[in-house]
């Protein structure tokens, strides 16, 4: 069972889960003359990357390095976020936020070279009436996630352990080749702005983000304002995907994969945040089958979430 791309330690972990899909579409090459925030809002879908569903960024400031384990003992991806210690790894809302619409504007686009300003357009709209920029403006804001994005490293392992056999698979994946970030300072005018500014994706981050995408109706996933309340709706709609037989999943598998070091008297507020999680998540997503008990989320074969709008621009991993 050889794999050679940069997503082996996912690719093998999701075989012997049972999850591997191959992309439902093929991607339409071409479009991305046209502005991410136009083509995001005549269709509502939009893109996040499978790697961070099961591996969810941080929802607080963590500093520079953080982990995520998602799996059991036999089968699991340990995921660590490294950056530079005076910037820090992406985190909350904002951080989910900024990567849907990095991986919409690759996935739509095909291409590794990210407009910024394209991304900021989208993003302020979303969030905020006025783009100021200053010490605390809006502006200050997207550009320190840019930053963030861009100085990630991530290095992923993945243990697997078979009736036959055993295997330890690991990568190592830079986000950015290069970022060129300007902002004005404040009350200055007529300089280098925002919306010049691009980020250089790696290849390697590239490959993983394009070809393992899972679309999404980016308005709403948007507009939640909890990022546990982004990562669960995500996490159902690509676990709901062509799902054919029950699965039942323990709560203490959900634990480590949605809270970050989560004490253990806070389990039963844990499940009732996740109920109501999965609540407002149905509500987007009606056609999703699932019930919950004191021991397990329980899905449900289910009509898939993302109908065939546009089926040049969808695909799932």
């Amino acid at each position: 069972m050889k794999k050679t791309d940069s997503i082996a330690t996912l690719d093998l972990l999701a075989d012997n889960l049972g999850e591997k899909e191959d992309p439902l579409f093929k991607i339409e090459r071409g479009i991305r003359a046209r502005k991410t925030s136009d083509l995001l809002a005549e269709n509502k879908v939009g893109y996040v990357p499978a790697l961070f569903i099961w591996c969810p960024l941080p929802y607080k400031n963590v500093g520079n390095k953080y982990e995520r384990i998602y799996g059991d003992g036999k089968n699991r991806i340990q995921l660590q976020m490294t950056s530079l210690r005076e910037i820090g790894v992406p985190y909350s809302k904002k951080g989910r936020q900024v990567l849907s619409l990095i991986t919409s504007q690759a996935v739509l686009g095909k291409n590794k070279h990210i407009d910024l300003g394209d991304i900021s357009e989208a993003w302020m709209k979303m969030n905020f009436k006025s783009s100021s920029g200053g010490q605390n403006g809006n502006i200050k804001r997207i550009t320190e996630t840019f930053q963030q994005f861009a100085s990630l490293a991530l290095s992923s392992s993945s243990k697997v352990v078979q009736e036959k056999y055993e295997g330890f698979v690991g990568n190592n994946i830079l986000v950015a080749d290069k970022i060129e970030l300007y902002w004005n300072k404040p009350k200055e005018i007529g300089v280098k702005g925002l919306f010049e500014n691009y980020i250089d994706l790696s290849e390697r981050f590239f490959d993983l983000i394009v070809n393992h995408a899972v679309p999404i109706d980016i308005v709403e996933y948007n507009k939640l304002q909890s990022p546990r309340k982004q990562d669960i709706y995500a996490w159902l709609v690509r676990s709901m995907f062509k799902l054919k037989d029950e699965r039942v999943i323990p709560w203490e598998k959900l634990y480590p994969q949605f809270s970050d070091n989560l004490d253990p008297r806070k389990k039963p507020e844990f499940r009732s945040d996740f109920k109501d999680a999965l609540f407002i998540a149905k509500q987007i997503y009606p056609e999703a089958n699932l019930r919950v008990d004191e021991k397990n989320v329980i899905l449900e074969p289910s009509l898939a979430h993302i109908p065939h709008i546009n089926p040049k621009n969808v695909g799932y991993i």
